[in-house]
């Protein structure tokens, strides 16, 4: 499926929302970045770890957790706590195992697939005959992430893990700005989607995902008063739809990630983008920001990905999740 993909301007209309709310961590937590941890030197198998972080309770109706990396904000969190683990010495269970499936999964209460080729892994790892569990090992002055037996005992960290993150409203709807969340603006917009799909949504939605409009007018239309005031690129919910028709032509149109159909004369549109079929996969619409008498307005238009290193398109991408309730499945 060829895809075009849809960004739009936006930048920090309010403070930067940091995880808990910037409240400081309880006794014995340090914030590293944007959560608590509790390094802990007792010693107990990957149950036991895991049993004793919940053990400690709940800090303002905030879960404690075994300790895990790529909770969905900057990498610069990753990097916090390995090496405040590499300081203090020893190795630590972390919230990682496998799952019934043979699948290698952060334990948290998003239940997400661990990324096997991130960086934080150490050589040969995971290394299927290292065990189930995770841990934070120290090699040549730094920590990695090894695979261990579930039976050994380790030192133990916890984590404060919140429900939801850096959602806000507009209207009736919940979005999460990466712009407001320290999120460094390189991803391409699948690397955005993913990001986006592994936020854990605020109360009462079910899943998260890019950003779409046409749902409703009027929260389109807030949403997009407030992006023509701001000035960042961000990636939206939208993409190239292109396929062969029942007699083998290629046919296609702009779509968003819900299946509906950007219409070529919907309003989101810029005049000079036709919105209209597109001859190669790797076109990418976008919004930008215009001023007419004073006045801001944001509109989409279209650019071309020749390759990863060069590019027309924006550079710098920021994006715009959105929460969903079930009967919003995006595809």
């Amino acid at each position: 499926m060829a895809r075009v993909c849809i960004s739009i301007l936006l930048t920090l209309v309010t403070a930067v929302h940091l995880i808990l709310g910037g409240r400081p961590c309880p006794k014995q937590f340090i914030r590293l970045g944007n959560f608590c941890y509790h390094f802990s030197d007792i010693e107990e198998d990957w149950v036991g770890a895991r049993g004793f972080c919940k053990g400690i309770g709940v800090f303002e109706d905030e879960t404690i957790w075994l300790g895990v990396l790529d909770f969905g904000l900057s990498l610069q969190d990753n990097q916090l706590l390995l090496s405040n683990a590499s300081a203090r010495g020893g190795t630590f269970w972390v919230g990682g195992s496998k799952d019934s499936s043979r699948i290698w999964r952060w334990t948290d209460h998003r239940n997400r697939e661990i990324d096997q080729l991130a960086n934080y892994w150490g050589n040969n790892q995971p290394n299927i005959h290292g065990g189930e569990c995770l841990m934070v090992s120290k090699k040549n002055y730094r920590s990695y992430v090894e695979a261990a037996n579930c039976s050994r005992r380790r030192k133990i960290i916890c984590q404060i893990i919140p429900k939801e993150i850096g959602f806000r409203s507009i209207g009736k709807s919940s979005f999460y700005f990466s712009s407001e969340n320290n999120i460094t603006p390189n991803k391409t917009w699948q690397e955005a989607r993913d990001f986006c799909m592994s936020l854990q949504p605020p109360k009462n939605f079910d899943h998260a995902d890019l950003a779409v409009l046409g749902l409703n007018r009027a929260p389109d239309q807030e949403l997009l008063k407030v992006i023509a005031q701001q000035g960042d690129d961000v990636w939206l919910g939208g993409h190239y739809h292109r396929h062969k028709d029942d007699y083998g032509r290629y046919v296609g149109g702009f779509i968003w990630i819900d299946g509906r159909s950007i219409e070529p004369t919907s309003y989101f549109w810029h005049t000079d983008s036709s919105a209209s079929e597109r001859s190669h996969s790797n076109y990418f619409a976008y919004a930008t920001v215009t001023s007419t008498n004073g006045h801001a307005r944001s509109y989409l238009k279209d650019c071309y990905y020749r390759s990863s290193y060069d590019r027309n398109c924006p550079r710098g991408v920021h994006f715009v999740c959105q929460a969903f309730k079930s009967n919003n499945n995006t595809i």
